[in-house]
């Protein structure tokens, strides 16, 4: 990958997050953050290696992300159960599926309780979109492959852009910026057949090829109903048929309403994906 600094950032920053340290870790053919997510972007990135390009004003956040695991690594040695060994911090397992090694580095690890750090969004803990639970079974089920007891687990999200009116107005905001969400633990059978079956898409005869509208986030079309003598949309809704049904039960004038269809996007593929100058299928959404 070549990083690029269109935006003239300070050297320091630009240093950063050009010549970041990659945590040294055991080989295997896939480790969990790369399993549960796109083939095709993954598959993508290793064929174009030396073609990316990435800016560094759009890896700010993965700077800060890595800054406060390696805090948090750190602060770990002042911990009595540390010097005992009964803390992991920051550390990577791999195990076999059949004939594949997957990975995955723990970021805590105390009395069975597996935790995985975040260094996120509010939006992130209003909408899961289950890529954290997903992440954190495979993680898990690592674990469980090498010895360890795993009770429950649980994602700590630090919230970047958490703002303290909006939870004292609002009881369904998180209420601290730092926010614990314990997840799901599937059952082995379950984490086995989704491991298994995610090796499959990446590596298997019939290995899926395009990204998926989750993958790509598309927010599907929707439909705005709108005032003729207003810029905002009165109603927003996901099908036509609603859009419909809410005009007729509109109670004033119905004539200066009208329907406006708002195409769906694809925002990973349109802003953050590095790839989509190579992706086959981003041309041909165009």
């Amino acid at each position: 990958m070549r990083y690029t600094n269109k935006n003239n950032l300070p050297a320091p920053i630009f240093g950063a997050i050009a010549n970041r340290q990659k945590p040294q870790i055991p080989k295997a053919d896939m480790y969990a953050t790369s399993l549960i997510d796109s083939p095709q972007i993954k598959r993508l990135k290793i064929e174009h290696e030396d073609e990316i390009e990435e800016d560094v004003s759009n890896m700010i956040w993965a700077l800060i992300g890595q800054c406060t695991h390696e805090i948090l690594e750190k602060s770990a040695i002042f911990d009595a159960a540390w010097e005992q060994g009964l803390i992991m911090v920051e550390k990577p397992f791999v195990a076999d599926y059949g004939e594949h090694k997957v990975g995955a580095i723990i970021d805590h690890y105390y009395k069975g309780i597996h935790s995985d750090y975040k260094t996120t969004s509010v939006w992130s803990v209003i909408h899961d979109k289950g890529d954290y639970v997903k992440q954190l079974n495979v993680g898990s089920d690592i674990l469980i492959r090498n010895g360890f007891e795993v009770k429950k687990h649980q994602n700590v999200l630090i919230l970047r852009d958490w703002n303290k009116n909006e939870a004292s107005r609002n009881e369904d905001y998180p209420q601290s910026q730092i926010f614990v969400k314990e997840q799901p633990l599937w059952d082995k059978v379950t984490r086995e057949r989704y491991i298994i079956d995610r090796l499959e898409k990446h590596f298997g005869s019939n290995k899926q090829m395009d990204c998926t509208e989750t993958e790509r986030w598309y927010t599907g079309d929707k439909w705005a109903v709108m005032h003729n003598d207003q810029k905002k949309a009165k109603r927003v809704l996901d099908t036509k048929e609603d859009a419909e049904a809410w005009v007729d039960n509109f109670l004033g004038d119905k004539d200066k309403l009208k329907i406006i269809k708002r195409v769906g996007e694809n925002r990973r593929c349109e802003n953050y994906c590095s790839v989509k100058d190579f992706c086959p299928q981003y041309r041909s959404m165009k």
